[in-house]
């Protein structure tokens, strides 16, 4: 696309940015204190706080991008399947 490599790489880097806001734990996505911390009391159903117009199971699946590395920190294919289910059934 004619873009110098540097800065190909800023946004490349920063693409991979929803890696640091997965809660293992949880297996979703989840916001963060200044410090780093995850925020608590954690409810994935809430709207609001750490989300906009939404809540951390919409966002969790918003990583159009880079969808096996979700996969990938969800545990693999059949836990990803399984949590991917559960939101349908």
């Amino acid at each position: 696309m004619g873009k110098p490599k540097k800065e190909i790489d800023v946004f490349a880097q920063r693409a991979m940015n929803y890696k640091n806001l997965f809660d293992s734990e949880h297996k979703l996505m989840r916001g963060k204190n200044r410090d780093g911390s995850f925020q608590s009391p954690f409810n994935p159903l809430k709207w609001g706080d750490a989300f906009t117009e939404g809540n951390s199971w919409h966002y969790t699946w918003s990583v159009f991008h880079d969808p096996q590395g979700l996969i990938n920190l969800m545990g693999g294919k059949a836990a990803f399947n399984m949590m991917l289910d559960s939101v349908f059934i």
